[in-house]
């Protein structure tokens, strides 16, 4: 019976380690588990926090870029206007369309060479790099120009952050080509001239967040096509300003 009561506590104490054991290891397991799980939840969120801010760093250089657009819009409203005007006025003299279309796109051509190149040049005709960038980015600041690099660098304020923004191998008032005609030597409403301002390259970086991201693009710019058949005067129902700048040969990074 001692015998026995001896192999029966052996067998209690061996029960009782082998119980103490297992719950260690499966403790050791969940606490192991529930660090990895902990783990990639927190990297799950890091890279989140990563992707949103990349996003939104993309979009905020988007939006700076849009500011050029809208100014060659600007622009292109401009010269229309004007060339739109003169031509109404030889209406009858130009009753021809041909002959009338080719006037317009040549008065809308002059007159946006001559915006264009008023965007670098001051009253003294001497070149001012930051006049241009201040004119065709709206808002920007610590405005500096490099032209025999073709570089710039400036700052700019879009929906409460900051940006620091530098373009790279923009050849400025040069940056800007005419392609005469796609179609044919002359100019008609069947043969509309094209014009290219090219190889903007936007680098922005937010200054809080730390993220950059580069646009480059070129703008494809089309004279705002004209309804002759309306006897209305208001330029702005004539002029079909549609797609008159558009991006062209646009990638991100």
């Amino acid at each position: 019976m001692k015998v026995f009561g001896i192999d029966n506590k052996l067998n209690n104490d061996t029960n009782k380690g082998s119980t103490l054991v297992t719950v260690v290891v499966v403790v050791a397991f969940l606490s192991i588990l529930a660090t990895v799980i902990l783990y990639l939840s927190g990297e799950n969120y890091k890279t989140k926090i990563m992707d949103q801010r990349t996003k939104e760093s993309f979009y905020e250089a988007e939006e700076v870029v849009e500011l050029m657009k809208s100014q060659l819009a600007k622009d292109v409203a401009e010269a229309s206007k004007p060339a739109y005007r003169r031509t109404n006025i030889d209406y009858i003299q130009s009753a021809n369309e041909s002959i009338r279309a080719e006037q317009y796109f040549t008065l809308f051509k002059t007159s946006f060479d001559s915006t264009w190149r008023n965007h670098w040049f001051n009253d003294s005709g001497d070149f001012d790099g930051e006049k241009g960038i201040k004119e065709l980015f709206p808002g920007a600041t610590d405005v500096t120009c490099d032209r025999v690099n073709e570089t710039a660098e400036f700052s700019i304020n879009i929906n409460g952050s900051k940006l620091i923004c530098y373009l790279s191998g923009f050849k400025f008032e040069d940056s800007y080509k005419t392609v005469t005609s796609i179609y044919g030597d002359s100019l008609s409403a069947d043969n509309i001239a094209r014009y290219y301002v090219n190889d903007i390259h936007v680098f922005v970086r937010d200054k809080d967040k730390g993220y950059t991201s580069i646009v480059s693009t070129s703008f494809e710019i089309t004279p705002p096509m004209l309804n002759w058949g309306d006897s209305n005067d208001n330029e702005d129902k004539v002029l079909d300003y549609t797609e008159c700048v558009k991006y062209f040969k646009w990638s991100k990074d």
